[in-house]
Order: structure tokens, then sequence, then C-alpha cells
């Protein structure tokens, strides 16, 4: 339990370090746009959707 405390936090940091950078919603691969519905429903996505289908 733990382990997935710990997880989601440094999910969670990882997305506020981005929010600071300007790079929030942007894909990490590519630096296209990540669609809001996306970023709604997973906020700690970092990979738009064409980058999720090619790394798997």
């Amino acid at each position: 339990m733990m382990r997935g405390a710990r997880r989601a936090l440094a999910d969670i940091e990882v997305a506020l370090a981005r929010m600071r950078d300007g790079m929030y919603g942007l894909c990490r691969a590519c630096g296209s746009d990540i669609p809001l519905q996306l970023l709604t429903a997973i906020p700690k996505t970092t990979l738009c959707l064409s980058c999720q289908r090619t790394t798997g």
C-alpha cells in the first residue's frame, strides 16, 4: 500500500514540475498537445494517444 501511495505522490510531483516548466499538457515524446479529455481522465499522463500507441 505504501508503494502505491509513494508512486502516486511521485506522479503528482512530476505533473506539478511539468506545470511549473510550462510543459504540462504537452507530449514528452513528440511535443504535441495532449487532449484535455485525456488529461482530465488521467492527469499524470505525459504522452499523447499516438505516442502511447507506439510505445506500448
